[in-house]
């Protein structure tokens, strides 16, 4: 088998794919206003569908991001559960 070599010449002489997108395919970006929780307005640039979007949870709020969450050590409560379910048992030990 020979192999075939490519020159510089035939690379530049292919025929360049034409990159512009299609209007159908994007979705429509534009301006909105966000209102958060606490009243507060700003305006971004979003697809979202409706000009206008009001949040239920934000960052001022949300206990993720406020550090009032309440976090239950899973370790602990398994090892309270197995300590009050075999109480009673010694394994051996006096």
């Amino acid at each position: 088998m020979s192999k075939v070599k490519v020159t510089n010449k035939e690379k530049v002489s292919k025929k360049v794919v034409n990159l512009k997108s299609k209007k159908s395919l994007h979705p429509n970006y534009r301006e909105i206003t966000v209102e958060m929780t606490d009243g507060t307005k700003f305006k971004t640039r979003s697809t979202f569908s409706s000009d206008y979007l009001k949040l239920d949870v934000d960052p001022t709020t949300h206990p993720a991001w406020t550090k009032e969450a309440n976090y239950v050590n899973t370790k602990v409560t398994e090892v309270s559960k197995f300590n009050d379910k075999f109480k009673g048992l010694s394994f051996g030990k006096k």
